[in-house]
């Protein structure tokens, strides 16, 4: 990343034998981290590393379509145009080939070249693969990228499907609350996933009693919550740490749900709202995660559930569908698609709507929570408009049916985050979480029209922006503070990641719907449109299959590529590196050109150079050799 004169002045002091040190600036410079989505176990894969400007483009290279940024800070004196830096990969579960750590001169005004290393798996499961950035022997931060890796039993064996879950150089902080014991509630939090420091949390808090004032429940909560001396001292090395901690609370116990945790307080920070501090609800559940959406444009599906008879029969306020459609409008804008779904709302138009695959699902409307039974219930439309109860099995059977069920779910209803106090899941949020959906926004309480449309457009901006949910959940929450909304705790995020991220870098290019299957046949994983006729394709077909794409349409062959797929990624690989050593060897001929006579070249830029040269000619032979 270049190096712009923008950081605090800083001026170190002359000592007795030196003269004062020119005046340096701090920067803080972006660091971005790719892996591709499928690898081998033994065979290699690359990890693509850059430094960059906060503002430049967040890094791109073929094949690997998982990228997690972070930010470091180096520190540059004003005289001097570069910075030597030293990136270094830890790959514990890795066999890393070649070099683990790579020196390079950082121009100012200029992103670093991208940096490849390679690695090969030593295992399936999960993976950790840690890049540290140092300027010269200073250690300037980690970034920890933890993968879940899937083991797939079908040919080619040894398969493995990595996913990216956790933003770099964030200190990841998870707060678990155990079930009672004798002594109270074992409090366990965990740090970057290593270091556990356990303590205990007075019985107390099951007798904890909201005062309606929310900065004193907060306090409370937070003073409760990390009484014991150990879970006191670790927070504050945490916050020491980091300014940045994402916040996960964990809570087995039942009876502890239901506390407004939104409100904890560190002084005065209300964790919740603050962007350094993303906070949720995490709900850890075996099935795995997909990973985050590469697809554009994102998909939404608002439905705004209003009962012709919801007034008389209920007594509930009817929602304004004018208003909430030109609010959602106006929050989305051109960032993402938005549709919604006509009346009547039923449950059955909704599943047929969202088979059509959509990434976000948005309820309005009303919502109940039966004590009695401990179910929680949205008031959906009969055929004729009429309103109709819809039980939280119902609602959730439907969308675990789903082929591609949303991966986020808005309830913006009336207590329609309400959790059983019986049941871990018995709650609407938590339970869509349970089947696999990864982020679930609800209300753990009634919540005011007003409060609703202000969150809604606040979370739908910044997430549509970043991709990280927790961070826009906070932003929302911040925005309600600043408003003076009495509700601003109401709002509840049930999470399933680790690191918020929904949103990833947008595909090359744009999924190919079902109406499109049609007109295109797969061939080696490319699409080739029909409409070409009189070109002859000669394919090569080891597996047919066959789709029956309905509406009275023709059936189409699908045809399996017999193209080693490992072979593929060899010759990427092999592109990537070729295309790394010739930028590198550009670099060093400039700096070459920078010296007037050619016996001033240092001896280490002239070794450089022959490196390079040696690299960029075997890299050619083995692209020749597998094209």
């Amino acid at each position: 990343a270049a190096l712009e004169e923008t950081g605090p002045e800083i001026t170190r002091p002359a000592s007795e034998n030196t003269q004062a040190v020119q005046p340096v600036n701090v920067q803080t410079l972006r660091v971005d981290a790719a892996v591709p989505e499928q690898v081998f176990v033994g065979r290699t894969f690359d990890l693509a590393v850059a430094i960059k400007q906060l503002a430049s483009p967040r890094l791109a290279a073929q094949d690997l379509t998982h990228v997690e940024s972070g930010e470091v800070q180096v520190v540059a004196e004003q005289n001097i145009p570069w910075v030597n830096l030293r990136v270094e990969v830890d790959a514990p579960d890795c066999t890393i080939e070649g070099k683990r750590s790579i020196l390079f001169r950082l121009i100012r005004g200029q992103d670093s070249p991208l940096f490849y290393f390679r690695l090969k798996p030593n295992r399936a499961g999960a993976l950790s693969l840690v890049v540290t950035v140092y300027q010269e022997d200073y250690w300037l931060g980690s970034a920890r990228v933890n993968t879940v890796a899937a083991d797939h039993t079908p040919p080619p064996a040894g398969q493995v499907s990595i996913t990216v879950a956790s933003q770099a150089l964030w200190l990841d902080c998870e707060v678990r609350l155990h079930n009672r014991s004798a002594a109270g509630y074992k409090v366990e939090m965990t740090l970057n996933g290593e270091q556990i420091i356990e303590g205990v949390m007075s019985d107390e808090a099951t007798s904890f009693t909201p005062s309606g004032d929310p900065r004193d429940d907060g306090q409370r909560l937070f003073n409760l919550l990390l009484a014991d001396p150990n879970l006191r001292e670790a927070w504050g090395e945490a916050r020491g740490q980091s300014k940045q901690r994402r916040i996960r609370l964990r809570i087995d116990a039942r009876e502890l749900r239901g506390l407004p945790w939104e409100l904890l307080r560190d002084d005065v920070d209300i964790l919740a709202a603050q962007a350094d501090t993303p906070f949720s609800r995490y709900l850890p559940t075996e099935k795995p995660w997909g990973g985050a959406i590469a697809a554009r444009p994102i998909r939404i599906l608002a439905i705004i559930s209003n009962p012709s008879d919801l007034a008389d029969k209920y007594g509930l306020s009817p929602a304004n569908v004018s208003t909430e459609m030109s609010l959602l409008h106006a929050a989305v804008g051109s960032a993402a698609h938005l549709d919604f779904l006509s009346v009547p709302i039923t449950l059955a138009r909704l599943e047929g709507e969202l088979q059509q695959g959509y990434h976000i699902l948005h309820f309005i409307g009303h919502g109940a929570f039966n004590e009695k039974k401990q179910q929680a219930a949205l008031y959906l439309q009969n055929d004729d408009g009429t309103t109709t109860r819809v039980l939280d099995d119902d609602f959730a059977g439907m969308l675990k049916r789903l082929a591609a069920p949303p991966q986020l779910i808005v309830l913006a209803a009336c207590q329609s985050a309400q959790q059983a106090q019986t049941q871990a899941f018995s709650g609407l949020g938590p339970k869509l979480v349970q089947i696999g959906i990864p982020a679930v926004v609800a209300m753990q309480d009634n919540v005011t029209m007003l409060t609703a449309r202000q969150f809604g457009a606040k979370f739908y901006r910044r997430l549509l922006e970043h991709g990280t949910v927790d961070r826009a959940m906070n932003e929302a929450r911040s925005t309600l503070i600043t408003n003076g909304r009495y509700d601003a705790a109401v709002p509840v995020l049930f999470m399933r990641l680790k690191d918020g991220r929904l949103w990833g870098e947008a595909a090359a290019t744009a999924p190919v719907t079902p109406a499109q299957i049609g007109k295109q046949i797969n061939v080696a994983g490319n699409y080739i449109d029909q409409s070409t006729r009189g070109d002859t394709y000669h394919i090569k077909i080891d597996k047919v299959e066959t789709l029956n794409l309905g509406g009275g349409a023709k059936q189409a062959t699908r045809a399996q590529p017999a193209s080693n797929e490992a072979d593929d990624a060899e010759r990427a690989s092999l592109q990537r590196q070729l295309k790394s050593a010739r930028e590198n060897l550009r670099l060093i001929e400039e700096r070459k050109a920078e010296y007037v006579l050619g016996v001033d070249v240092p001896l280490q830029l002239i070794k450089e150079e022959q490196r390079l040269k040696d690299r960029v000619a075997e890299l050619e032979r083995k692209l020749k050799a597998v094209e």
